[in-house]
């Protein structure tokens, strides 16, 4: 009996992997362990991308607050900040009252798929982690999760 890996199963493991490296990146700045921030999750681009992101804010949400997406666009529409750059973000940042921004890109070679994230701090719009996080097996996932969801507690 063969078996076959769907693309729902790899987008769990990257997920996982993913969650991993952004709760790193969050638990490690200043403050973030105890509080319950505000976040912006802003729409990754590349294959499966929604699928990516959807499951990072359900994980995000049980621990911190999300700001919708329009929110921010509107807020960057008014300040004439559509670029993300770092003085950009902080003044949207500001006007949302917004504690991080996390940018993310998908890409898939072969079989896996690669996920490029950026996550900024509101306060200065300075990057603080730009994880690469690679597809990894199944059987790591559950472990993952498991460390991320506690390490944010």
């Amino acid at each position: 009996m063969t078996s076959s890996r769907s693309i729902g199963s790899a987008s769990r493991t990257a997920l996982a992997v993913l969650i991993a490296a952004v709760a790193a990146a969050v638990i490690a700045w200043p403050g973030v362990g105890h509080a319950r921030k505000r976040l912006v999750v802003l729409e990754f681009t590349g294959p499966k991308a929604s699928d990516f992101q959807d499951d990072l804010e359900k994980i995000l949400k049980k621990k911190h607050s999300l700001v919708p997406v329009a929110k921010w666009d509107a807020a960057a529409d008014d300040l004439g900040a559509t670029k993300l750059t770092d003085a950009n973000v902080k003044r949207i940042a500001a006007k949302l009252n917004v504690d991080g921004v996390i940018i993310g890109k998908t890409e898939k070679r072969g079989a896996r798929y690669y996920l490029h994230l950026k996550l900024r701090a509101g306060a200065s719009g300075k990057v603080l982690a730009e994880p690469e996080v690679i597809e990894k097996s199944p059987e790591s996932v559950a472990y993952l999760k498991d460390r991320v969801l506690d390490a944010a507690s």
